[in-house]
Order: structure tokens, then C-alpha cells, then sequence
């Protein structure tokens, strides 16, 4: 299983639109995302 972790400062300025994730990073939030779900 593939765990993600990215720290406040980071996951405020994605939400803010200060700075989006990479592409890789995208595939690893997204991964993790369908590894966690039910």
C-alpha cells in the first residue's frame, strides 16, 4: 500500500492556488486516494 504524506504548509498553498502538486505528485495523491477508499 502507498501512503502519502505532504506537510499543512503545502496541502494550504494547493488549496489556496499559490502552488499546485507535480504531475507526479498528482499520481501519488491520486493513488492514494483510491488505495484508501472502501
Amino acid at each position: 500500500m502507498t501512503g502519502l504524506t505532504i506537510t499543512d504548509r503545502t496541502l494550504k498553498a494547493w488549496l489556496k492556488g499559490r502552488r499546485g502538486p507535480s504531475r507526479k505528485n498528482l499520481e501519488h495523491v491520486d493513488a492514494a486516494s483510491w488505495s484508501s477508499a472502501p
